[in-house]
């Protein structure tokens, strides 16, 4: 486990994506706006906190196997975004290789993810599990839903912004498991829907890959690493993919970072 920051100037871009103010506790509804029609940012208070949390949680995919340093698709878009529009973020990085909803909610990791939005306080949980783990074993609907649902309540319950992110196409979900993965990624974008939460957001790379092979002419052979995970290539058309769907669903309007006030990262494990 580990946290990365990725420093710039302000919290406006935030503001403008979420229709929320920033209190140095919480980030609290500013808005009942939807997502598509939340475009003006709030006036954004002095005591604005120094960083934007973000937690991260799902499996070795989203965790960045294969991708120098782990950077993955995930901490690849949060850095692009605090370049592009001046966010100071920190990542804090919750992903766990191996594992599942099933397993983080009620068995092996039980209590793991409430403790977390307990001590990390996060503005921001993205929920981005890889679903070859749910492929495997065969895990049954009803518990996916049951398990998946669990962490957005208990993620709007501690006041964060959720999104939900398909993962990125690997070699196993395109050819062995196509049919079953497709199965839990629309069985999570149907779950999302059903919260009719407007701090619930659906950002599907798993679909907008699988088309951008077809209209590319391409196979997943050049984005994967192995069975189940992307290479470098995998991990920066999705997090190119994560980032453009952010900016055109929210209109951002943030300024970008001048050229001497780039970001840094810190990781701790």
């Amino acid at each position: 486990m580990r946290k990365r920051r990725f420093w710039s100037l302000s919290v406006s871009f935030l503001a403008s994506f979420a229709g929320v103010a920033f209190t140095t506790a919480s980030v609290q509804a500013a808005t009942n706006s939807t997502p598509s029609t939340a475009t003006v940012p709030p006036q954004i208070r002095t005591s604005a906190p120094p960083e934007v949390r973000v937690m991260t949680i799902g499996g070795s995919v989203a965790h960045g196997w294969n991708d120098p340093r782990k950077n993955g698709y995930l901490h690849r878009a949060f850095v692009t975004l605090t370049r592009q529009f001046g966010v100071a973020y920190t990542v804090y990085d919750r992903t766990i290789p191996g594992a599942n909803a099933v397993q983080l909610q009620d068995t092996l990791y039980k209590g793991s993810y409430e403790k977390w939005l307990r001590t990390i306080h996060p503005n921001i949980v993205v929920l981005s599990w890889g679903l070859l783990n749910d492929c495997l074993p065969k895990t049954p609907l009803a518990e996916f839903d049951k398990y998946v649902g669990q962490e957005i309540r208990e993620a709007l319950a501690a006041h964060a912004i959720v999104f939900m992110v398909t993962p990125p196409v690997t070699r196993a979900s395109y050819t062995q498991y196509l049919t079953q993965q497709q199965m839990y990624v629309n069985a999570e974008i149907q779950l999302a829907a059903s919260f009719h939460n407007p701090h619930l957001y659906t950002f599907d790379i798993f679909d907008q890959m699988k088309q951008y092979l077809i209209d590319t002419n391409q196979t997943y052979v050049r984005y994967s690493a192995d069975g189940w995970h992307p290479n470098s290539a995998g991990h920066r058309l999705a997090a190119r993919m994560l980032v453009t769907d952010i900016d055109n669903a929210f209109h951002l309007t943030a300024p970008a970072l001048p050229n001497n006030a780039s970001p840094t990262w810190s990781i701790k494990w």
